[in-house]
């Protein structure tokens, strides 16, 4: 029989406005988050760090709204075109 541990989390609350919490704030990497700049992105980073969660932050333009809504796969981070304000 093999022992599997525990898995350590934290629960936040997230911003009731986004259509899904990728609207707003998505995992680049285990380090990094990139956040979109309206109230609810501001909101999930806030909720984050609330939580514990010490990681980089990537401002996501405000204007830009489809910017927070990345994909990584296998090491490829595929990013949204049309957003030249993110930094």
């Amino acid at each position: 029989m093999q022992h599997t541990p525990s898995l350590q989390y934290r629960c936040a609350r997230t911003p009731d406005a986004p259509l899904h919490l990728k609207s707003v704030v998505t995992a680049v990497d285990d380090d990094t988050v990139v956040v979109h700049g309206s109230p609810a992105g501001e909101a999930a980073w806030e909720a984050i760090r609330a939580a514990g969660a010490v990681c980089k932050r990537v401002h996501a333009h405000e204007s830009e709204l489809a910017a927070a809504n990345v994909l990584r796969v296998n090491g490829t981070l595929f990013v949204p075109d049309g957003c030249p304000r993110t930094e």
